[in-house]
């Protein structure tokens, strides 16, 4: 984190930094106080301070029925992403993504089931939209174009080869911006992936390299492959923006570091948040929620094989426990550059939620006694703290706009919905 220097907290910016703007000179200026400084490189720090600012939130969108129109009946929802209108487009385990219109209506659909051009034979799964197109990584190991329309333009390999994947991050002008998710080949127990982001083009074969950027961490699996790192390592996230800027999280840190669309850091989005310590007794409370875990999830409530129970208790725990949780859990970006930081640190059993990442599930999967709320931190383009939201335990978010979170639910009869949840209070610009 940046520690502003005196001359700052009294408005006098000191050789080495450009005072850009600051909304409290100092701590006599009110609770709430966001300095924005750039450093000699001409990076923007953009740095938060103050109590959470809680804003309300209310459902502004359900799309999805129990029965009757095949198009409005979801199941297994992947991903969506929002487009420059409002619209909507879903991957679920439907044969083809779906598009709907602000209001919920139907409207078509691009790609489908098979083995052909622009099909996909065992389903799509991440989505991206860019001008008039739609992006795809297929379960079949590609990366498929549409235009808006449905008419397939082309696709490209993403399976590069052993442990390298190419997956989309988002538009670059007639552009995309693809990573390189590379597990380093070791014989350790324990390795970070490095994301390589770079840009090429949907058909095509390039890939122009523009930055590394450290990735989540992987624990060796028993099978000879790789499974979750212990939560407690933190879970770095990347995104991208309409612009084709990178934005990756630090999670260990309060730490949101942006990049232009040729790789350089331009901004960096702190918040002086207080850390919420590790649990002194987080071993034994991995190990009971590990024990439960394989007796009610995998043994149908038989007593679970104690090496078992280790193996899961181990996988969850780090080699050291850290001093304090994780900050950050996951980053959604707007097309123009709204963040929503998703809070790691909110959950109120870390126990839990470790060893929900030892076993790999995915949220939707999560029993109801693991969930809690989601808390999201929300910052204008220019790194400015706008406030902070919750929503449910079983909203799965999956794409922001500024003023609004889209994601899936599903309600006591196990139906899937496409629900949006709008901030009562919009986000400028």
């Amino acid at each position: 984190m940046l520690n502003l220097p005196r001359a700052l907290r009294n408005c006098a910016g000191p050789l080495g930094f450009l005072v850009v703007g600051v909304s409290a000179c100092d701590s006599g200026s009110g609770p709430d106080q966001s300095a924005m400084v750039s450093d000699s490189a001409g990076i923007r720090l953009a740095r938060n301070s103050g109590p959470d600012k809680s804003l309300p939130i209310s459902e502004a969108l359900r799309v999805g029925v129990i029965d009757g129109d095949p198009n409005l009946i979801f199941d297994q929802i992947r991903t969506l992403a929002v487009d420059s209108l409002g619209g909507v487009w879903v991957s679920d385990s439907h044969e083809s993504i779906r598009h709907y219109g602000p209001d919920g209506e139907y409207l078509g659909h691009v790609g489908g089931r098979g083995q052909g051009p622009g099909e996909a034979a065992r389903g799509y799964g991440d989505v991206f939209v860019g001008p008039g197109t739609v992006l795809s990584n297929t379960y079949d190991g590609t990366i498929q174009l549409f235009s808006a329309s449905g008419t397939f333009l082309g696709s490209r390999e993403a399976r590069l080869e052993p442990g390298k994947y190419l997956l989309p991050l988002g538009p670059r002008g007639d552009e995309w911006n693809l990573r390189i998710r590379d597990i380093p080949s070791s014989e350790a127990d324990l390795v970070r992936q490095m994301w390589i982001v770079g840009r090429g083009t949907v058909p095509g074969t390039e890939f122009d390299s523009i930055l590394s950027l450290p990735g989540g961490y992987q624990a060796a699996a028993g099978t000879g492959g790789w499974s979750n790192g212990s939560f407690f390592y933190g879970t770095p996230d990347v995104r991208g923006d309409s612009q084709g800027r990178i934005y990756h999280s630090h999670s260990l840190q309060y730490r949101i570091e942006v990049y232009d669309a040729g790789g350089n850091l331009i901004q960096v989005v702190s918040r002086d948040s207080p850390p919420t310590p590790t649990p002194s007794d987080l071993e034994e409370e991995v190990r009971e929620v590990a024990r439960n875990g394989w007796r009610d999830l995998m043994m149908g409530g038989a007593p679970p094989r104690e090496r078992d129970v280790e193996e899961t208790t181990r996988k969850a725990l780090p080699d050291s426990i850290p001093d304090h949780l994780p900050y950050l859990e996951a980053l959604f970006v707007s097309a123009d550059g709204h963040i929503w930081a998703q809070r790691g640190d909110r959950h109120p059993s870390p126990a839990v939620r470790a060893v929900a990442q030892s076993f790999g599930f995915i949220r939707s999967a999560w029993p109801s006694e693991w969930r809690a709320d989601l808390h999201f931190d929300l910052f204008s383009p220019d790194g400015t703290y706008r406030g902070s939201v919750v929503v449910p335990d079983t909203f799965i978010p999956m794409a922001v706009t500024p003023d609004r979170i889209f994601g899936s639910m599903r309600d006591e009869l196990d139906v899937q919905y496409v629900v949006a949840f709008s901030v009562g209070q919009a986000i400028s610009t």
